[in-house]
This record gives structure tokens, C-alpha cells and sequence, in this order.
């Protein structure tokens, strides 16, 4: 080969080279060339977590922030059991909170038991279908709290799908301010006198003493009252106002979480006694507890 041919080969040569080179810069440019892992293999791609338990805390972080008492909560992975147990008794308007993340779809049923002393009665309270995505909404529903409730029951009911692909969380509140329970409440509507003694005891006289729930929207008649003067004594547990009508005069007795006792002002009751009802003014669902003690001047 002579001088000029060896030439125009290494000049040949020389072209395609900077033509590859070329190509593979343009190709790395515009991303079409994947960047390797070491030891070779190709980078996996970046996504969320698969891991149940993973996702049932993100589940879990997805649960919005709430003013009002937490109750109970829980977090794991959606498997084939999934029932929890709680005590019941919790008071006022109950939010329950529930989100999943992963795949599929769930469905929350809360069922209540009554105490043995309520015939145990079992009744479902929520059903929530919730989907399942990698950034999950968090679904609500709200019930009312029952202070003959001993238990809350939370399973889900439906697990299309979700079965090992997903991890749910859910949350009750109430709108009591703390948690308030049947047995805290007993403490909280407790009347007595400057003695400490119980205002029941003190009166003696079971037609002047009047405890119960009251729904809004149903005005309840009670005992009637005797003639003679009083000095009422009342405390109500809820949100909104428990109206007290003796005869045709009208007290107000304000409802709340907790309650607090207040002295009504009563004219003397005449003739043969006055009938008495009450009436809860409130939007909420859940029943007021009042207490009421007509106290003989």
C-alpha cells in the first residue's frame, strides 16, 4: 500500500470514528441512553414503596389534623383479618377517619355492642368504601356516641385487590374536647352541695330529682312537679342548650363538653303542681345528658 493510499484510509478511518462518537454524544443528550447500576445491570426505576406496612404508614400520614379528641387509631397492612376492638362508650359526635394507600379497594364497617345490661345488642354504625392510590384521600363518616356502647368494632369488609398490595389507617375523634366516656361523665353530672353530698341524697324525693338523654328535635315530658317553691339545680352534657319548661315558665340550661352546673331561677309552682318537659336545641346528632334536681326552698 502506498503512501497516499494508507492516507485515505486513516483519513476514512478517521470519519467514521468522529460519526460514532457523534451519534453517542447526540444519544446521551437526549436521554435515550440509561444509565447503568454498578456491576452493570440497569438502575431500577425510582416509585413508591410496595411494602404494605410502608404504605400503611403513608396511609396513616394522609389522615387530616383535627381539633377534636383522639380517641382511638390504628395502621397495618391489608390482610385477611383485619378486625380491631375498641371500648365503645365514647360520647358526642364521632368523626372516623380512613385512608389506603396502595392498591385496590377496602370497605370499613364499624359495628357497636350494646352492654350486656342493653341486651348486648349489635348494630353496624359506618361503612366506608375507600379506594386505594399511592397518594390516598382520606375518606370521612360520622355517628353518634352512645354511652350504653361497651364496644367499637372496626374490620373491613371488602379487600378487592388490596390483599397484600395495600395498608390502610384509620382515626376516631369526638367533638368533646378530650375523650369522654359513660364513666367520666357519671363524675361530670354529679350535683352536690357545698357539703359535698349529693343533692339526690339531700332531697330525697325521687319526683324532684329528673336524669336522662334528650335528642334534638324531640321534646320529652317528664315528672310533673308538686306545688311549692324550688331552687333548680341542672348541669347538661353536649353542644347546644337544654330548655326546661315548668308549667309556662321557661329556663335555659346550657349544654357542654364538659358540663357545667347552673342555678335556674324558678317562681313559686301553684295549684296542683306543673307539668314539665325538656327540649335539646342543638344541631348535633348525639343525645344530650342532663341532670336536674328541684331543690325545695
Amino acid at each position: 500500500m502506498n503512501t497516499r493510499t494508507r492516507q485515505v484510509v486513516l483519513c476514512v478511518l478517521a470519519l467514521v470514528l468522529l460519526g460514532a462518537a457523534a451519534i453517542t454524544i447526540g444519544l446521551r443528550r437526549a436521554g435515550e441512553t440509561p444509565d447503568l447500576a454498578a456491576g452493570g445491570d440497569l438502575a431500577p426505576a425510582a416509585g413508591p414503596s410496595r411494602d404494605p406496612v410502608a404504605l400503611a404508614e403513608v396511609a396513616h400520614a394522609r389522615l387530616p389534623a383535627t381539633a377534636d379528641a383522639r380517641l382511638t387509631e390504628h395502621q397495618g397492612p391489608v390482610t385477611t383479618a383485619n378486625l380491631q376492638t375498641r371500648g365503645g362508650d365514647y360520647l358526642g359526635d364521632l368523626t372516623l377517619w380512613v385512608a389506603c394507600a396502595g392498591a385496590g379497594r377496602i370497605t370499613m364497617t364499624v359495628v357497636g355492642v350494646l352492654h350486656a345490661e342493653a341486651m348486648g345488642t349489635e348494630s353496624e354504625v359506618a361503612r366506608i368504601p375507600v379506594d386505594c392510590a399511592d397518594d390516598p384521600v382520606p375518606v370521612q363518616a360520622r355517628f353518634p356516641g352512645e354511652r350504653y356502647r361497651q364496644y367499637l368494632r372496626f374490620d373491613l369488609a371488602d379487600t378487592a385487590g388490596a390483599v397484600g398490595a395495600a395498608g390502610f389507617a384509620f382515626r376516631l375523634t369526638s367533638n368533646t374536647g378530650r375523650p369522654m366516656t359513660a364513666s367520666d361523665i357519671s363524675r361530670e353530672m354529679s350535683l352536690d352541695d357545698e357539703s359535698g353530698h349529693s343533692l339526690a341524697s339531700v332531697v330525697g324525693d325521687g319526683d324532684l330529682i329528673h336524669q336522662g338523654d334528650a335528642i334534638a328535635g324531640s321534646p320529652t315530658v317528664i315528672m310533673p312537679v308538686k306545688a311549692g317553691s324550688y331552687a333548680p339545680v341542672g348541669v347538661c352534657a353536649g353542644l347546644g342548650t337544654l330548655v326546661l319548661l315548668v308549667g309556662e315558665q321557661r329556663q335555659e340550661l346550657p349544654c357542654s363538653w364538659p358540663p357545667k352546673r347552673k342555678q335556674l331561677t324558678l317562681a313559686p309552682v301553684t295549684g296542683t303542681g306543673a307539668p314539665v318537659t325538656v327540649e335539646y336545641l342543638s344541631t348535633s346528632s348525639s343525645a344530650a345528658l342532663y341532670s336536674i334536681v328541684f331543690v325545695p326552698r
